[in-house]
C-alpha cells in the first residue's frame, strides 16, 4: 500500500476537455491572520494520466494571481540530477548479497516482463530503497514527453516570468528513506513489486483525488492496509516522516514567508496527501489563525 502513497508524494484512462473541466480540483485559498492578499494551496497527484495530470482552469487563474510558486523541491534540472546522484551507491553492491532470495526472485521476475531496460547488473549501481522508487514510477518514466502536475506548474509559472522556488530540499525530502535500515528498505522495495500486480488501491486513490476533497484519505490507507506486521510497521514509520514530519516542516517555512512578507502572494503545490486529516496543511493553517476555503 504505501508504494502507491509515496508517489502523491504514481492508470491510462482518457477523458474529453468537457469531463476535465467539470472535475473539482485540490486547490484551497489562504487568506487571514496579517495577510494582505490571498496565497493559494494545491494539492497533486503524482501520475502522466492525462485524466489526472490536466490542470483545471481554476488551478491556471490561481497561479496567475501570485507572485512565486512554491513546489516541494525546486523543479530544475539540477534537482532532477541530485535525486539521481543521491540514489545510487558509492560502487555497485550486487544484489544476490545483499536481498533474500524471496525478494531477489520476485525482481527478478518483475525485470523479465519489464520494459525498462533495467536488469540486476544495473540496478546494483543504486541503494536498495532507489530501486524501489524506480520501479513504483516505471509507468511514468514510460512517458518522458509527458510532465507531472508539478513540472507543468513550474512550466507555466516560468512562461509567466512567475518566481519559483522549493519548500524543502533534495536531501531533506529523500533523507526519510536514506534512514531505513537495511530490512527496512528491502520490505519497501518487495511492497513495491507486489503492488504492481494489483490495481485496486490505484483507482481508489484515483477516485478519492477527483473528488477534489482532502477528507478521507486515511480512511483509504486504512482499508488497503497490510495484514503483514512487518509491512505494517514500516507502513507507519514512512507516513511519520514522509507525511507528518514534512507537514511540521512545511507549515513552518510557510508561516515564516507570510510572517516576513504579508503583502506577498504565493502558490504552494504539494502531494495531495499532506493537506489531509487533523495534522494536515489545512487543519494545521487553521489552528495558525489562517483561513481557508475551497476553490472549485
Amino acid at each position: 500500500m504505501i508504494k502507491h502513497l509515496l508517489f502523491l508524494l504514481s492508470f491510462l484512462l482518457l477523458s474529453s476537455a468537457e469531463d476535465l473541466s467539470t472535475k473539482s480540483p485540490m486547490l484551497w485559498e489562504i487568506s487571514g491572520s496579517s495577510l494582505e492578499k490571498p496565497s493559494y494551496l494545491f494539492g497533486t497527484f503524482h501520475s502522466k494520466d492525462p485524466e489526472i495530470a490536466t490542470l483545471h482552469p481554476s488551478v491556471i487563474l490561481a497561479l496567475d494571481h501570485t507572485d512565486t510558486l512554491y513546489t516541494e523541491i525546486t523543479m530544475t534540472h539540477k534537482s532532477s540530477q541530485e535525486v539521481f546522484s543521491f540514489t545510487r551507491l558509492a560502487k555497485p553492491f550486487p544484489l544476490k548479497e545483499r536481498l533474500r532470495a524471496k525478494t531477489l526472485k520476485s525482481l527478478s521476475t518483475y525485470l523479465q516482463s519489464s520494459r525498462s531496460g533495467l536488469s540486476l547488473k544495473k540496478l546494483s549501481h543504486f541503494k536498495t530503497w532507489g530501486i524501489a522508487l524506480m520501479i513504483g514510477n516505471e509507468e511514468e518514466m514510460n512517458h518522458p514527453n509527458v510532465l507531472f502536475m508539478d513540472e507543468k506548474l513550474s512550466k507555466y509559472a516560468k512562461e509567466q516570468q512567475i518566481q519559483q522556488s522549493g519548500l524543502e530540499t533534495v536531501i531533506e525530502q529523500l533523507s526519510y528513506f536514506e534512514n531505513l535500515d537495511h530490512s527496512e528498505q528491502e520490505q519497501l522495495l518487495l511492497d513495491t513489486l507486489n503492488q504492481k500486480e494489483t490495481t485496486d488501491y490505484k483507482e481508489a486513490l484515483k477516485a478519492w483525488y477527483q473528488k477534489g476533497s482532502a477528507e478521507g484519505f486515511f480512511a483509504l490507507q486504512e482499508r488497503f492496509a497490510s495484514d503483514d506486521l512487518q509491512q505494517q510497521q514500516l507502513d507507519k514509520k514512512l507516513i511519520a516522516g514522509l507525511l507528518l514530519d514534512r507537514n511540521r516542516h512545511f507549515i513552518k517555512r510557510i508561516d515564516l514567508l507570510f510572517q516576513k512578507n504579508f503583502t506577498h502572494r504565493y502558490f504552494f503545490a504539494v502531494g495531495a496527501g499532506h493537506l489531509s486529516g487533523e495534522e494536515g496543511l489545512l487543519k494545521r493553517f487553521e489552528h495558525l489563525g489562517y483561513r481557508v476555503k475551497k476553490i472549485n
